[in-house]
C-alpha cells in the first residue's frame, strides 16, 4: 500500500512539473534533460500566475482527454428542454395546426457537419414586404415551439418577418448530433445567417435577437460573420463562465471555460467598432443572470463601454402590479407570514428577497399572468387589458423603426 501511495505522490509531482512523457520516458541526454526542466519550470510558473497551484497542470492534461465526453454532457444539459405535464403534446398539436393552416413555415437547414436544424418562418399578414428579417437565438433549454404565439404577435405588431430555430439536440434539430462545445452552437447560428443570405437577404438586413445564452451566441455569430446588421441582447451574461460561477462556483466556471463552453459577450462588445449596432435589454431583478456580477449590461457599464442602446425593464411595471395587489389583496400578508420568513432565510440579496415574497403573493392570488418571471423573454409578456407593457411597446417600436429605415 505504501508503494502505491509513494508512486501516486511521485506521479503527481512529475505530472505537475514536466508532463507524463517526462515520467515514462526520461531524457537520456543532459541537454535534453535541461530543456525539459526549463519547460517544466515555465509551465509551473504559468500555472501559479493564474492563481492555481502547480497541480493544475494535471487537470489540464486530464481535460485534454476528457474534453469530448464532458463537452457532450454539457451539450446535452444545455439543449435539454423541460416541459410541464402535457405541455409538449399541446405545443406539438398547436404547431401542426399552424403549419396546416399555412400560418407558419417549417424549414430544414443542413450544415456542413450534416446537422439538420429545424427553423420556423413567421411572416406578418400585412407586412412591409422588404428583404429584412429578425433571427432569434434562444436561450439554454429553450425551443421555438414555446414562443410561437409571441413571435406571431411580434410579427404582426412590427411588420417584421421572424425566423427562429432550435440548436442541434433540441427537439427535431440535429437528431443524433450533440453539441460538444460552444463552437457547435455558434456554427448553428452561423448556418442560419448563411441560410438567410442564400435567400438574398444581406447581412446588414438581418437583425439578430438573442435571449440569455442566445445573447452570447448572437455575439459570437456577430464576430465570426463580421455581421453588419444590428444585434439585440436580452437578459444576457457578460461571459458564460461568469454565469456558471454565479450558480455553481468558481471551479465549474473554470471547467466550462476549459471545455470551450465560454461564450464571451463582453469581449466581443468591447472590441467591436460598431457598438451602436448593439442593443441591450436588462432586468435588474433577474435571478437567473444576476445583475451585479453576471449581467452583460452591468459589466459593460463597469468597463465604460459606450455606444449600445439600453432598455431597462421590470421595475416600474412591477411596482404598478404590486400596487394593484396591495389594493385588492390587503389581507394576504397577515395570512401568510411564514412565506416571508422562509424566503428571507434563503437569500442575502434584499432586492431578490423582496421580489420573491411579492411574486409568491401574486402567484397565490392568481395574478401571475400580469407579472412574468424577470428572466423570461419580454416578448412573451401577455396582453393585459388589451395592452402590452410600455417597455414592450418601446422595443417593438425600435424594431419596426429599423425595418422602415428610420434609424442607422
Amino acid at each position: 500500500m505504501n508503494k502505491v501511495i509513494n508512486f501516486f505522490v511521485i506521479s503527481i509531482g512529475v505530472l505537475s512539473k514536466g508532463g507524463f512523457m517526462n515520467f515514462v520516458q526520461p531524457p537520456l541526454d543532459h541537454e535534453i534533460r535541461k530543456a525539459y526542466q526549463l519547460k517544466a519550470s515555465e509551465t509551473n510558473k504559468r500555472n501559479e500566475s493564474n492563481g492555481f497551484p502547480a497541480i493544475k497542470g494535471i487537470f489540464d492534461r486530464m481535460i485534454d482527454y476528457l474534453t469530448k465526453p464532458f463537452g457532450e454532457m454539457i451539450g446535452r444539459e444545455i439543449t435539454k428542454v423541460d416541459y410541464a405535464k402535457g405541455e409538449k403534446e399541446r405545443l406539438t398539436e398547436y404547431k401542426d395546426y399552424l403549419v396546416d393552416n399555412e400560418l407558419i413555415t417549417i424549414e430544414k437547414v443542413i450544415g456542413k457537419d450534416e446537422a439538420e436544424l429545424e427553423s420556423v418562418l413567421i411572416e406578418p399578414s400585412v407586412g412591409l414586404h422588404i428583404d429584412k428579417v429578425m433571427l432569434v437565438c434562444l436561450g439554454m433549454g429553450d425551443c421555438y415551439e414555446k414562443h410561437l404565439d409571441s413571435f406571431r404577435q411580434l410579427a404582426e405588431d412590427t411588420g417584421v418577418p421572424i425566423v427562429a430555430f432550435n440548436y442541434r439536440g433540441v427537439e427535431e434539430s440535429g437528431k443524433g448530433v450533440t453539441a460538444v462545445s460552444k463552437e457547435d452552437i455558434i456554427a448553428d447560428g452561423i448556418l442560419m445567417v448563411e441560410h438567410l443570405e442564400k435567400k438574398g437577404i444581406t447581412s446588414d438586413n438581418i437583425l439578430i435577437y438573442g435571449h440569455s445564452m442566445g445573447g452570447g451566441v448572437a455575439a459570437e455569430v456577430y464576430k465570426h460573420k463580421k455581421h453588419k446588421g444590428p444585434i439585440i441582447s436580452e437578459s444576457s451574461f457578460s461571459t458564460f463562465k461568469k454565469a456558471v460561477e454565479s450558480k455553481r462556483g468558481a471551479f465549474m466556471g473554470w471547467l466550462f471555460d476549459k471545455l470551450n463552453w465560454n461564450f464571451n459577450g463582453i469581449g466581443i462588445l468591447e472590441s467591436t467598432e460598431n457598438k451602436n449596432k448593439f442593443g441591450l435589454i436588462v432586468n435588474r431583478r433577474d435571478p437567473t443572470v444576476p445583475y451585479e456580477n453576471t449581467s452583460l449590461y452591468k459589466e459593460a457599464k463597469n468597463r465604460g463601454v459606450e455606444g449600445p442602446s439600453v432598455i431597462k425593464i421590470g421595475r416600474k411595471n412591477e411596482k404598478e402590479i404590486i400596487r394593484k395587489y396591495n389594493v385588492e389583496k390587503k389581507k394576504m400578508v397577515s395570512k401568510h407570514p411564514k412565506d416571508e420568513a422562509d424566503i428571507k432565510g434563503k437569500h442575502d440579496n434584499r432586492a431578490l428577497n423582496d421580489y420573491e415574497i411579492k411574486y409568491k403573493r401574486i402567484k397565490n392570488n392568481n395574478l401571475i399572468s400580469e407579472l412574468r418571471h424577470p428572466h423570461q423573454m419580454i416578448m412573451d409578456q401577455k396582453v393585459v387589458k388589451n395592452d402590452v407593457s410600455p417597455k414592450m411597446k418601446e422595443i417593438r417600436a425600435e424594431i419596426a423603426a429599423w425595418f422602415r429605415n428610420d434609424q442607422n
